[in-house]
């Protein structure tokens, strides 16, 4: 998938010529470019190793299986968000300023997503799916979701696809199923000066720094970081107990950034390419052909029907943005997990 700056730019031209501007104010790029872009920043204030600056430096977008696509404010030096709390103390202050102000860098994502290619479809489509959707909990600015879902339709346009799909994920689908996601690590402190330990000069580092960048695959930290950061942005609170929760795990978004910094996708693709898998049929049926009820576990089940109502809005926004539920894209193509998330696809 091309992804670059190049082609995002294509992408805003044709929604301009379909009509539709983009009105929240935010910039479109790839997570690599915002990487790129504010490197010195994110290195500073997550305390990092100097030569991760020059690793972020060598992070360039190619034609690839996949990208990631963020919303960016680049127009402000403060955060356009909540007021700050001059009252409080200082640990509350410190809070404040890594939630919302862009001390933090990172806040200067407002929304995000990553797209893949979709090989498990059929032979008449070429389809792009979206594993990681998410806008940030902690900004008043309005309409990034909406620019970021037509921003992402024209790319896949761009990129001649003829479908995108996406899954609804919440808590309550996955009830049954066995989850591969590790414990989540919740602890804020991750970021605080953990180089103490080391003993070493910074000019004995600067001197052994040349090997480590020859051989500089090596961006675990900066995974790290950025995962808990952008998973931190897609916390909601219930409305009816107040509260919060994530329909995403950590891990879930972390291995999506390894896969995307460390090019697996591609690799993947390499050595599996274009290959489909035989598709199932869509519904289970008995010896007479009659169609059966689905179990509590599997799409259209208890689990299954729970889920969808807890997501009722974000569903109807999705339809609003031109999506359909699509049950084929769980249930015969395989596009996702085996968790009964609803399936939604729009056609490009």
């Amino acid at each position: 998938m091309r992804s670059n700056t190049q082609t995002i730019a294509k992408a805003k031209k044709l929604l301009l010529d379909s009509g539709i501007t983009l009105k929240s104010g935010l910039r479109p790029m790839t997570l690599k470019t915002f990487l790129r872009t504010y490197k010195e920043d994110i290195c500073r204030y997550y305390d990092l190793k100097f030569y991760y600056e020059q690793a972020l430096s060598n992070l360039y977008d190619k034609e690839s299986t996949d990208a990631i696509l963020c919303m960016v404010d680049t127009e402000f030096d403060a955060s356009p968000s909540k007021k700050f709390p001059r009252k409080a103390g200082s640990y509350r202050r410190k809070n404040w300023r890594h939630k919302f102000s862009y001390d933090n860098p990172l806040n200067r994502i407002i929304a995000f997503a990553s797209l893949e290619h979709c090989s498990h479809s059929p032979e008449d489509k070429k389809v792009v799916k979206l594993p990681v959707i998410g806008s940030t909990y902690f900004s008043s600015i309005r309409g990034a979701g909406k620019d970021l879902m037509n921003i992402l339709s024209s790319l896949a346009k761009v990129n001649d696809y003829t479908n995108m799909v996406l899954e609804v994920a919440n808590e309550h689908s996955g009830e049954g199923h066995d989850s591969d996601s590790e414990d989540e690590e919740e602890d804020m402190e991750y970021y605080s000066d953990e180089s103490s330990d080391e003993d070493e000069s910074s000019s004995e580092e600067e001197e052994s720094s040349d090997e480590e960048v020859d051989e500089l695959d090596d961006l675990d930290e900066v995974i790290e970081i950025v995962a808990h950061e952008l998973w931190r942005k897609t916390v909601r609170v219930d409305k009816e107990t107040s509260v919060p929760y994530y329909n995403l795990s950590e891990s879930y978004i972390e291995a999506e950034l390894n896969n995307h910094l460390y090019n697996l996708h591609d690799e993947e693709e390499k050595s599996d390419e274009e290959e489909r898998v035989e598709l199932t049929p869509m519904f289970d049926c008995d010896e007479d052909g009659e169609e059966n009820e689905p179990r509590d576990t599997s799409y259209g089940g208890f689990w299954y029907r729970r889920g969808k109502k807890s997501q009722e809005m974000l569903m109807g926004f999705y339809e609003h943005m031109g999506f359909v539920e699509a049950p084929e894209v769980h249930k015969e193509w395989g596009c996702f997990s085996n968790i009964p998330y609803p399936t939604m696809m729009k056609v490009l």
